[in-house]
Parts: C-alpha cells; sequence; structure tokens
C-alpha cells in the first residue's frame, strides 16, 4: 500500500485515494443493506408477537399485547437494539469474557448455534423452541440490575434500552405459566442473520464483525427504524414482491375483486400498480414486466402446498384464497 506507484505512480484507480473511496463506498453499501435487512426482522418480530397474542386468545387467555399498539412496533425496535448493542459490545471486550457469560448470557455465538440446530434437525425443528429469547430477555436484565457471580461481575448499568418494566408484556407470563409472548428460535435465527450477515446484490452474502462497525453506522440502522410503526388490520392482508424491506401491501378481498375484473394477466398486474400508487405510494412494486410474469407463473411456484401450510395451517379455505396469488405474494 505504501509503494510510490500506490501513492503518485501507476494507474489513477489503483492509487491509496481511490481505494479508499471505494472501500467508504463499500461500507455505505453494507450499511444500506443492513438498514433494510434489520426493519424486516422488526417486522419479523412484530408478527410473532401477534402470533404469540392470538395463540393466548385462542386458548381462552386475556390479549397479553399492549392496548397502545404502537408500543409493540417500539418493544420490537427495543429487542432489534439490544441485539445490536450486545454484538457490538461482546466482540469489542465490553462485557465478560469467561466462559460463563459467553456460555449462559452471550449472543455473538447464538447464531453460528441455531445455524448448525437448522441443518442438523431442520430448520421447521427451531419453530418448537425459545431458547434464544429467553437468553436475550436474561442477557437484558443482568445488563440493567447488574451481576455478582463467581465468575461474573457485571455492573448495574440501568438505561431504558434494557429496562424489563419498559415492555412489562415482553415477561408477563400466562396463566399456563411460560411467558405470554415469546419468540421462537426460527424467527431469532433470521433476526441475528439480518443484523450479522450483510446480503449485496450481485454479491455472495459476508458476515459482519461489529469490531469494524462504527456508532455512525448503527445510529444509520437506528434512526431508519423511526419512520415506521404498526396497526392491527381488519382483515386478512398479503404483502407483494417488492423492492426488498418496502414492499406493497393489499387487503385480499382487494386482490380477488381485481383479479375478478381484470381477466388477463397484463391488465392485472397493470390494475394492482395503479392501486399500490394510489394507496401506497411510498412502496416500491416491481416492474410491470416481472410483476405480469409472476402472475403468470404461479402454478409452477416450487413448494406452494408447504408455503401456504406455513401461513395459514389450520385454514384450509384460506389457503385456496391465497393459491392464485402464490407466486406474488
Amino acid at each position: 500500500l505504501l509503494q510510490l506507484r500506490s501513492l503518485v505512480g501507476g494507474r489513477p484507480e489503483d492509487r491509496l485515494t481511490e481505494l479508499f473511496g471505494e472501500s467508504v463506498a463499500a461500507a455505505e453499501d453494507i450499511t444500506e443493506a443492513l438498514g433494510t435487512q434489520v426493519r424486516r426482522a422488526v417486522e419479523l418480530l412484530v408478527q410473532a408477537m401477534s402470533e404469540a397474542a392470538l395463540e393466548s386468545i385462542r386458548r381462552g387467555e386475556a390479549d397479553p399485547l399492549p392496548a397502545k399498539r404502537g408500543e409493540i412496533y417500539e418493544a420490537a425496535v427495543t429487542v432489534m437494539m439490544r441485539v445490536v448493542f450486545l454484538l457490538f459490545a461482546e466482540e469489542r471486550g465490553l462485557l465478560p469474557q469467561s466462559r460463563l457469560f459467553t456460555a449462559g448470557y452471550g449472543i455473538s455465538e447464538e447464531l453460528d448455534v441455531l445455524d448448525d440446530r437448522a441443518r442438523e434437525e431442520g430448520s421447521e425443528s427451531l419453530d418448537g423452541t425459545r431458547l434464544t429469547w429467553h437468553r436475550l430477555l436474561a442477557t437484558s436484565r443482568a445488563l440493567y440490575q447488574g451481576a455478582s457471580f463467581e465468575d461474573i461481575r457485571l455492573p448495574s448499568y440501568g438505561g431504558s434500552l434494557f429496562d424489563p418494566a419498559r415492555f412489562g408484556f415482553l415477561t408477563t407470563r400466562s396463566e399456563r405459566g411460560p411467558l405470554a409472548v415469546a419468540v421462537s428460535d426460527r424467527v431469532m435465527l433470521e433476526v441475528l442473520r439480518a443484523v450479522q450477515v450483510a446480503e449485496l446484490r450481485g454479491q455472495p452474502a459476508r458476515r459482519i464483525s461489529f469490531r469494524d462497525i462504527d456508532v455512525e453506522q448503527i445510529g444509520y440502522i437506528y434512526e431508519g427504524l423511526l419512520g415506521y410503526s404498526c396497526s392491527p388490520v381488519t382483515e386478512v392482508t398479503i404483502g407483494l414482491i417488492g423492492r426488498a424491506g418496502e414492499e406493497p401491501e393489499i387487503p385480499l378481498a382487494t386482490l380477488e375483486s381485481l383479479a375478478a375484473a381484470h381477466r388477463t394477466d397484463t391488465a392485472l398486474a397493470d390494475a394492482i400498480l395503479a392501486w399500490v400508487k394510489e394507496h401506497q405510494g411510498a412502496a416500491s412494486p416491481p416492474t410491470r414486466p416481472a410483476l405480469t410474469k409472476a402472475i403468470r407463473t404461479a402454478a409452477e411456484v416450487e413448494d406452494a402446498e408447504r408455503a401456504l401450510r406455513a401461513i395459514a395451517p389450520a385454514d384450509a379455505a384460506l389457503r385456496e384464497r391465497l393459491r392464485p396469488f402464490i407466486g406474488i405474494i
């Protein structure tokens, strides 16, 4: 790097100034990708909390989620930032380095643990366990309140990020005993992937080291989450294909009415794009040719039945309503 040709000679594109510029641009690309991935992971967390609440209601128990639905999104963002903070602190040696902390409280090795389980047992098996979620709650409480064990000494850091009382519904127990709201290891696997593996278009996925991420990049990711919220839907609503993190959403009944009124694939694609533009201007749907092709090839979608059963395992009627649109969901 310090050869004369890297400083003033040689080809201009090989000089240090150009390399530094490319490095900054690459860092910005990674930050942008992480921002999109983290936003989608937060959406997964919101969905997981919603499903846990619906399961409680089906058992005849009270809805464990707060009446102010905006708190659900705030809680999901807080969980996401706890993960980011812990990875940042662990990889920079700011938390205990003992094996006890790593084995019982650490987060940095959980992605590899869950990846190994998914390969050995199948990703569906992760739906039945919630080990990482409990670990995250325990670590958050330890950082907030402090810990004093033979092999672990943690001061009481306090602060709103790890305050267990801030979102009490995350630690409330159901009438049966377990947590009323708990997130499966399968969802937590995707959450950890979102912040530790950057997926850039045209490039292989790359593992991210939080030793190399500065606080400005973390601030950018967090700031990107603040412009969103969540609200309950009153009817079945589906997400359509589109730009990652900005996919449009449409009520299923609306999509069915558009399909009934527009018989050809091209006409239906035009109608969907017009509806999205009118009702969801900020969303980024696919191009007209891509949407038309997705509609036309719906019957060729691989593992369509498996995907439909994952969406609506106990509702055969809903699966049949979704089936014609599986290519664009």
